[in-house]
């Protein structure tokens, strides 16, 4: 009797041990970059919410701003058998055909930060861009509805754009937005849009079109840059030329660390700065819904 007792017992405890096993998914989160504050908050973000997840394996490659890397990293992942793809492009155009034959393979794809050229994917996790650079031109109309006497068609607001890397789809929508609303015909007439610049995220990219800009004598009011950690380095070469008071700058990520964008502002650094969440644990809740 006390024999089968104990059978059925280990019956019973073998069942509920299978009962409590799960999936282990395999998740393959291809990162564009890592080389600043904003992307290891996100990566940060990504890696503390994989490791609370126990259905979820993380496998996590960086491109370091590399498409053709970025391109064969997805096919490693492919290869491994991944059953979802985490993936923020470096370039929209260049990382469309990849992402689709991820998408052909019925694996699921969550697009984070960037998007790619087409709308193939299965979801896509960001702030509204277009919204981010409306706003930051809003920042700088609030100037003209602050100051009515202070601008006229021949004393104008001065305004400069720096922009992400071209084709990625942060810089193009920040831009679109931005211009949508600065070209606003009642406001239009007080301001003198400027030939923008063009960087790659970073703050080197900046500094000697921004030089070559202050040294040809052009009065600048405002600069809309398109992170803080280009708006930082701006602001230092105006305090180079001693006219970084003269300048307001408006970035973008508003970080909560050192030399962020929350730090910068506080410092009067910044005139202002755009928060722009990371979605990396996001980025995790939705892989484990999907």
């Amino acid at each position: 009797m006390e024999k089968k007792i104990f059978f059925f017992l280990f019956l019973a405890i073998l069942f509920f041990s299978c009962k409590e096993q799960k999936t282990l998914y395999k998740v393959g989160f291809s990162q564009a970059m890592s080389d600043d504050k904003w992307r290891e908050s996100m990566n940060n973000s990504i890696y503390d919410a994989a490791l609370l997840n126990n259905k979820i394996d993380l496998n996590y490659l960086d491109a370091n701003n590399k498409i053709e890397k970025q391109i064969n990293q997805i096919e490693q992942f492919l290869k491994d058998s991944i059953d979802l793809l985490i993936v923020s492009p470096i370039k929209q155009e260049a990382l469309t055909p990849i992402v689709q034959k991820v998408i052909d393979k019925n694996i699921p794809v969550i697009l984070l930060d960037r998007k790619t050229s087409d709308e193939n994917y299965t979801s896509y996790i960001g702030a509204n861009n277009i919204y981010v650079g409306k706003l930051a031109a809003k920042i700088i109309i609030n100037e003209l509805i602050r100051n009515p006497g202070k601008y006229s068609d021949k004393i104008k607001i001065n305004v400069l754009e720096i922009k992400g890397s071209v084709g990625s789809s942060p810089a193009n929508e920040r831009s679109i937005g931005f211009k949508e609303v600065i070209n606003n015909p009642t406001f239009k007439k007080h301001i003198n849009l400027l030939k923008p610049i063009t960087g790659d995220w970073n703050a080197r990219s900046i500094e000697i079109p921004f030089r070559k800009l202050i040294r040809s004598g052009k009065k600048v009011d405002y600069v809309f840059v398109h992170n803080d950690r280009m708006a930082y380095a701006a602001w230092q070469i105006a305090k180079e030329f001693n006219i970084h008071e003269e300048i307001n700058f408006i970035g973008v990520d508003g970080l909560n660390t050192k030399y962020g964008g929350i730090d910068l502002v506080k410092r009067g650094v910044l005139k202002s700065s755009i928060l722009y969440p990371n979605g990396g644990e996001e980025a995790i809740i939705l892989a484990e819904k999907i």
